[in-house]
C-alpha cells in the first residue's frame, strides 16, 4: 500500500476476503485517488 501500487481488480479482491471490505470500496478509494492526482496535475498547468 504505501502509495506505490495501485489497487487493482485483484487486490481489491484479496483485501475483501481478509479485511472483509468489499472490493468495490477498495476500487472506490483508488479512482478517488487518481482523480485527485489529475485534479492537481491540471491545476498545475492552469
Amino acid at each position: 500500500m504505501k502509495g506505490k501500487r495501485n489497487i487493482t481488480a485483484y487486490i481489491a479482491l484479496k483485501l475483501e476476503t481478509e479485511l472483509d471490505i468489499s472490493a468495490e470500496f477498495w476500487l472506490s478509494l483508488q479512482m478517488d485517488y487518481d482523480l485527485q492526482l489529475e485534479r492537481n496535475k491540471l491545476k498545475q498547468i492552469a
